[in-house]
């Protein structure tokens, strides 16, 4: 019996979220159909269209023996995880031996053993980006620029990702050449380096820099964030932090994943330049940790308003009646970020390394994105 099946689109062929959908899926079904099957069947018809590229155009390492086990079946497997919030591959897979109706969407004839899922998640993290391939593309057919859709507002937040790994330790200066104190020596090298030295903070230098070199510069590495939460207490966490960017209805727009030791304004305007190539908008909303004249400054200059709360610092001007009204939408995103660690980001995410952990939150953004989309395209049908 071969243990492959062919690269086929999903055997249910779903509506996306209309009301024959659970009719088509239990007609095709022996077992039960539940929610989670629908939105699976649902993302994996948006997703994979969207891929610039075949899944089987991937490169996969050259082994002995029998053929390779189908790649779309284990993408669709990372789909899956969350929506149906398993955190480990263990959970996922004994998911799969007793749950025919989800082994079916993914494509599996045979359940490949967990050091196999383990295995293609870096083939997939390697060759896939949640961002660019399908986000991008997802967003863009669903506001296209050229029949004048837009989006009256962006709002931008940033949440805590604990991940189950070791920080790196700081190299350590040796004592062989220790660094002297005080002013540089007339005509040395290092008074050189130290009058020519970029004065400019990091926010200012994303402004001339391109898209592609400004995410190069972030730090991507698990280390350790603090912030202070709605109860002004510091919390602490070792991992990650995702950057989000939503519409005022909750679909997301684009994502950057940093270290926890990130600053929020070094974030701002990388987000801003990536939202702008894929939407049309006319506000961008910022909590106080946005706070910049450069970053107000850059938004204006686009032809753009941003509403970055001022949080009563010295020389900020406070919103106006109008604007603090308009401010509010700014709520949407921490609902989303809610959703999120609620629903589609389990609670202890256990993948190591920056590419890992970007390809499976992608997969969550993702998943909320196609089901924001089906509940406005609901919304729409149901007022027409």
């Amino acid at each position: 019996m071969p243990n492959t099946v062919p690269h086929t689109p999903v055997v249910f062929q779903p509506l996306l979220f209309s009301s024959e959908t659970k009719e088509e899926l239990s007609r095709c079904c022996i077992f039960p159909v539940t929610d989670l099957h629908e939105q699976l069947a649902a993302t994996i018809m948006a997703v994979e269209p969207m891929l610039p590229f075949s899944l089987d155009s991937i490169k996969q390492e050259k082994r002995f023996g029998r053929k390779p086990y189908p790649i779309h079946a284990f993408f669709r497997f990372q789909l899956a995880m969350p929506i149906f919030r398993q955190s480990t591959f263990k959970d996922m897979r004994r998911l799969l031996l007793i749950d025919h109706n989800l082994k079916d969407l993914c494509g599996f004839e045979r359940i490949p053993s967990e050091a196999t899922f383990s295995r293609y998640l870096k083939i997939l993290s390697d060759s896939i980006d949640m961002n660019d391939h399908v986000l991008g593309p997802l967003v863009e057919t669903f506001y296209p620029r050229g029949e004048g859709e837009y989006v009256m507002h962006v709002c931008r937040d940033s949440t805590a990702i604990p991940a189950r790994e070791t920080v790196e330790k700081k190299p350590t200066k040796g004592k062989e050449h220790p660094k002297k104190r005080g002013r540089k020596k007339k005509g040395s090298p290092e008074e050189k380096e130290f009058l020519n030295r970029d004065k400019r903070s990091v926010v200012e230098k994303q402004v001339t820099q391109s898209l592609g070199e400004t995410l190069s510069h972030l730090n991507t590495k698990c280390s350790w964030g603090s912030k202070k939460n709605s109860q002004g207490n510091a919390s602490f966490w070792r991992g990650y932090k995702l950057h989000l960017d939503t519409t005022d209805t909750g679909i997301p727009l684009s994502y950057v994943v940093t270290g926890a030791n990130v600053h929020d304004s070094q974030v701002a305007i990388p987000l801003e330049k990536m939202t702008q190539q894929r939407v049309q908008h006319c506000y961008s909303l910022m909590d106080s940790g946005y706070y910049s004249n450069v970053i107000q400054n850059y938004i204006d200059d686009t032809g753009r308003i941003a509403l970055i709360d001022p949080a009563k610092r010295l020389g900020s001007v406070p919103f106006c009646p109008s604007e603090e009204h308009r401010y509010k939408v700014r709520t949407t995103v921490e609902r989303s970020n809610s959703h999120l660690k609620d629903w589609l980001i389990p609670k202890n995410l256990c993948i190591r390394g920056h590419k890992k952990m970007h390809f499976s939150l992608g997969c969550a953004v993702v998943a909320l994105a196609v089901l924001q989309m089906g509940l406005l395209l609901r919304e729409r049908q149901d007022v027409a």
